[in-house]
């Protein structure tokens, strides 16, 4: 994920600005499937804003994948509560 990298980058060059806070936090709730206050992508500039949408859509592309060649994504929570909630 280019995009991943990128943010990481930025993340590295900066670890204490406010952009790469939203950053890390975007990061880490797809990496754990945790929630974002989507009110602090909102705030991020037009460049910040698409480097996260990107990112978020390479993510989802990924979990698609995964689903369909492996029927649940690895890890994913929420795909295992409807699982087990359909059985």
């Amino acid at each position: 994920m280019r995009e991943l990298e990128i943010a990481r980058s930025r993340i590295r060059q900066s670890p204490h600005g406010d952009v790469e806070r939203i950053l890390q936090q975007v990061i880490v709730a797809l990496e754990t499937n945790t929630s974002i206050e989507v009110a602090d992508i909102y705030a991020l500039d037009y460049d910040n804003f698409s480097l996260v949408m990107d990112m978020m859509r390479s993510w989802w592309l990924q979990r698609y994948v995964g689903v369909a060649r492996n029927g649940v994504a690895g890890g994913d929570g929420y795909l295992e509560k409807r699982s087990a909630a359909s059985v």
